[in-house]
């Protein structure tokens, strides 16, 4: 396994790449753009996700989208005024009290697999 996004929302690609959360076009969506990285050829790649949906206003340390920004250190997606809230992304961010699925009150949780890709040569 290979963490992309990790401690409650840091996309660790960001420091050692060009990968970044792109600015919403819809509060309801985030996206992000990945550097690609290099696999053996010919094997298949799964994206495993575990995706929380929250109110982009209850932001917390828990709830956030950030990424490295060179020069300027971590920086969150939704409101640059509140990038502390990416402080913890060098540490690890506490986790609030754990709550079940059924009873989240500021969010739902869902786990999903993408793929599989396959890695090829574009050159060949």
């Amino acid at each position: 396994m290979y963490p992309i996004i990790s401690n409650k929302g840091c996309l660790l690609e960001s420091v050692s790449s060009r990968s970044k959360f792109e600015p919403r076009q819809k509060s309801s969506e985030i996206r992000l753009s990945l550097q690609t990285f290099t696999f053996a050829m010919g094997e298949e790649v799964f994206i495993h996700c575990k995706l929380l949906a929250w109110d982009p206003n209850g932001l917390d340390s828990t709830k956030k989208a950030c990424h490295f920004v060179e020069g300027h250190g971590w920086e969150l997606l939704d409101n640059l005024a509140q990038s502390n809230l990416c402080d913890c992304c060098e540490s690890k961010c506490k986790s609030r009290r754990q709550r079940s699925v059924a009873s989240e009150k500021h969010g739902m949780v869902h786990k999903a697999v993408i793929g599989p890709f396959t890695i090829t040569d574009l050159n060949s």
